[in-house]
This record gives structure tokens, sequence and C-alpha cells, in this order.
């Protein structure tokens, strides 16, 4: 992972009334013996004092309980972690990779104010997590990917490709995954 340009304000000291919140895409977790890419993105978690991460396009396969475990044995590193994963279709795959994929990540204070109330699409382009505040109101973060291409390539490689296929398999006709997307939405 390189670091990051700042752009903008720089980060100040975090006051403790303050919710820190980042989006990231990871553009693939590459999941293996030592977890790839998820120690360096949770170490960039602790020091930048976030309190939500929103991710997108993990690229791992979360319908395999191998995949779910590890995210979740390196989220218990931090404190109160609630790890919220969803992937791209339902389908499984042979490897523990697959295109597409959103996740949160929430810990510290803000996850005891985590409501079980969560959303996860059916085709992994978004999951949600929900939040107390204040006075009796509530708060929703939403992770989201969109696939890029505007016309779907001939294959299956692609988050578009599984999307489309899913969008067929259901009945729509002529599926277009990027309008789908604000459709469901």
């Amino acid at each position: 992972m390189k670091d990051n340009v700042t752009k903008g304000t720089k980060l100040q000291i975090k006051e403790p009334t303050h919710t820190r919140i980042a989006s990231f895409n990871v553009n693939g977790f590459s999941l293996n013996s030592t977890a790839g890419k998820l120690p360096m993105l949770f170490e960039s978690y602790k020091r930048h004092e976030l309190d939500i991460l929103a991710i997108q396009e993990h690229r791992v396969d979360t319908t395999k309980y191998e995949v779910l475990q590890k995210c979740h044995d390196l989220a218990k590193e931090l404190p109160s972690a609630s790890f919220t994963l969803t992937s791209s279709p339902v389908t499984s795959s042979v490897k523990y990779s697959k295109p597409g994929g959103t996740a949160i990540l929430s810990s510290g204070a803000i996850a005891s104010r985590r409501i079980p109330m969560r959303e996860r699409d059916w085709l992994g382009r978004w999951v949600t997590q929900t939040f107390t505040g204040k006075d009796g109101k509530y708060f929703k973060v939403y992770s989201a990917y969109q696939v890029t291409q505007k016309k779907v390539p001939i294959g299956r490689g692609t988050a578009a490709n599984q999307q489309e296929a899913c969008l067929r398999n259901k009945g729509f006709q002529n599926p277009n995954p990027r309008l789908q997307f604000y459709k469901d939405l």
C-alpha cells in the first residue's frame, strides 16, 4: 500500500468529542498467510485514530468462513471493534478472491453506539452501519462500490460481469450494473 498524500486540511489532534471517518478503495486485500494488506490497513486505522473506515473493492470472498475469520481476528486488535463485511454477488468462488465488495470497520467508543440494524446489498455494492447520535437521532454510514464499466466487457473476471449475470438470473432484461446501482440504492 502506498502512502497517501494529504489533500486539503491536514489532520489535527483528535478531540474526544470528534468522530473521524475515512473511506478507502483498497483495490484488493490479497489475503494470504500474512493476511495481505489487512495488517497495514489496520495499522493506518490506529495511527490516524479513525473511528469508522469504509472500505471498497476488498476483492475477498466473504462467503468463505476462513476469510471472515481472518478479518475478524485482525479486527480484535482494535478496541471494541465491529467489523461488518459483505462481498460481491452471493455466489461462492473457488479461491478466496472475488471482484468488488464493500466493508465497514468501526471501533472504540463509536462501536458501542452501533445498533444492530445494518444493510447488506445482495450484489455486494454497499453495506451500512447505523449509530445512535445526539437527541435520540441516528446516523447511517455507507460504504458503496459502483462498477466503473459503462459497457460490461465480455468475460467473467470483473464485478460488472458478476453483477450482470446475477441481475439476468433475477429476470432483468439487458441489465446495466451501473444504472441498477442508482435504482437500487
